[in-house]
């Protein structure tokens, strides 16, 4: 999980972009309140500074934000997160 906090950071502001399109479209607010969520799990596994205490369960929740923004974009996971 080295390198999670990076690499989270690095994406961080595209997936509030996202859920910012989604949630501009009334069909598509709930799309976006469940990608906010996913984030939001994330961000707490990550804690302070990138550290995290558990890393199988931030590696969950890392796979359920995957798993979210390929179901709102359509697309499929990538089997390393898979």
């Amino acid at each position: 999980m080295a390198g999670a906090g990076e690499a989270f950071s690095d994406v961080h502001g595209s997936l509030h972009e996202l859920a910012a399109q989604l949630g501009s479209h009334d069909d598509r607010r709930a799309d976006a309140a469940r990608l906010l969520e996913a984030k939001q799990q994330v961000e707490a596994g990550l804690g302070a500074a990138g550290a995290f205490a558990d890393g199988p369960q931030l590696a969950g929740h890392l796979r359920a934000l995957a798993g979210v923004v390929a179901d709102v974009t359509g697309r499929r996971v990538p089997s390393a997160c898979g």
